[in-house]
C-alpha cells in the first residue's frame, strides 16, 4: 500500500527514471531469495500415474458446470476488468489532471481495498458457493463503473478502494471455488 504512494512522491521529486531504477534494484532481493532456495528441501506429492493433457482438462471443466461458470467469469473479468495498469493512469491524468503524487494516492486507495479484502477472505472456510463468485463479480463490475464515472478525485479514490476490495474478493472466491472443486489429477504439479 505504501509503495504506490511513495512512488508517486518520489516521481514528483526525482523523476520517473530514478524511481524506475530504484524499482529495478528492489528486485535484487527477489533474485537473491530465489538463489537461496535449496531444491533438496522441496517436497513434492506422489507422482500421478498418467500425465493429464490439456484436452483432458478442458473436457473435465466442460463436464463440471460448477467449474465452467467460474472459469468463464475469470476469463471475462480478467480480460475486461483487471486492467488497472492501463485505466488508472488515464483516469488520473486525463480526467482529474493529477500529478504523480495524486496518481500514487489513487493507486494506494486501490491497494488498501485489496489488502482489506485479503484479510477479509481469510475468514472463509471451505469451498465458496457459486453465488458468492457471481455476486463478487457483479459487485466488482459495479464499483469499477462507479470509479470510472466518479465526478471528483475524492469520490474516485473511495470507489477505487471498493474496487480493490471487490476485485480481490472475486479473485479469491473464484480461485478457491475452482481449486477446491477440481480433481487433483487436473491441478498443476
Amino acid at each position: 500500500m505504501l509503495g504506490p504512494a511513495a512512488a508517486g512522491l518520489l516521481i514528483s521529486w526525482f523523476g520517473t527514471a530514478t524511481v524506475m531504477l530504484l524499482n529495478a534494484v528492489s528486485y535484487l532481493a527477489t533474485v537473491a531469495g530465489l538463489w537461496l532456495i535449496r531444491p533438496a528441501e522441496l517436497h513434492r506429492g506422489a507422482r500421478r500415474p498418467r500425465r493429464a493433457r490439456v484436452a483432458d482438462g478442458i473436457r473435465h471443466v466442460v463436464a463440471q458446470p460448477d467449474l465452467l461458470l467460474p472459469m468463464a467469469l475469470v476469463a471475462v473479468v480478467g480480460m475486461l476488468g483487471f486492467n488497472f495498469q492501463l485505466t488508472l493512469p488515464l483516469l488520473a491524468k486525463t480526467v482529474f489532471h493529477a500529478d504523480a503524487a495524486a496518481f500514487g494516492l489513487l493507486t494506494t486507495a486501490l491497494a488498501a481495498g485489496s489488502l482489506g479484502a485479503a484479510f477479509a477472505t481469510t475468514l472463509r472456510r471451505g469451498r465458496p458457493p457459486l453465488g458468492l463468485v457471481i455476486g463478487t463479480a457483479a459487485a466488482f463490475g459495479a464499483v469499477q463503473i462507479l470509479a470510472g464515472l466518479a465526478p471528483t478525485y475524492t469520490m474516485a479514490a473511495v470507489a477505487l478502494f471498493f474496487t480493490g476490495f471487490a476485485s480481490v474478493c472475486f479473485a479469491q472466491a473464484a480461485n478457491h471455488r475452482i481449486q477446491l472443486g477440481t480433481d487433483p489429477a487436473y491441478r498443476g504439479g
